[in-house]
């Protein structure tokens, strides 16, 4: 009866999370958000058990584990300072961590979008995926997208509603090259 109490309470406090990351996304798309004293940057919630953002602090880790986080996905790459060690962090806390290293625009593929994929897909239950910004998590949801639905616009409205900004115009061109070579 106690754990029964206690997945309710986790799952209670996830629900909240996730529903105060939903409303902050729709007034405060690029500046640093509160969640209850949770602080993240460009905070998006682009599918159920995924939220994207910018850089994580380790204050941050520690309060959305305790909020019911399961998993971590990085995007930035060694050469981008968090400030601190994530994946030790986000390991003593329990967290399952993932790193998927895209280097800017030339990191921008249907092959990396696929390997971003699969890693949501593997990743079980609250998932935060995260790069500097949330930009490239955005960029790499919109390929996804347009593999999933063909559709250019809908990939671009939901690489935004992800985190997509300054890299539209490289998910454009790379979405508008593979339909070149499908012709």
């Amino acid at each position: 009866m106690m754990r029964k109490a206690m997945n309710i309470k986790v799952s209670f406090k996830l629900l909240v999370l996730l529903l105060a990351t939903a409303f902050v996304t729709v007034g405060c798309m690029t500046t640093q958000v509160d969640l209850g004293g949770i602080e993240l940057r460009n905070v998006k919630q682009p599918a159920e058990n995924l939220i994207s953002s910018g850089q994580p602090s380790q204050e941050s880790l520690k309060a959305l584990k305790e909020n019911g986080l399961k998993n971590v996905i990085n995007l930035r790459t060694e050469g981008e300072s968090a400030g601190f060690d994530e994946k030790q962090v986000a390991q003593e806390l329990g967290l399952n961590y993932y790193s998927l290293p895209i280097s800017g625009r030339s990191g921008i593929t249907f092959e990396n979008a696929k390997k971003f994929s699969d890693l949501i897909s593997k990743a079980e239950g609250p998932t935060l995926a995260h790069c500097g910004s949330g930009n490239r998590v955005g960029a790499l949801m919109a390929l996804n997208s347009y593999l999933k639905n063909g559709d250019l616009e809908k990939a671009i409205a939901d690489g935004k509603a992800s985190g997509l900004t300054s890299l539209e115009d490289t998910v454009r061109r790379t979405i508008e090259s593979k339909k070149t070579e499908e012709d």
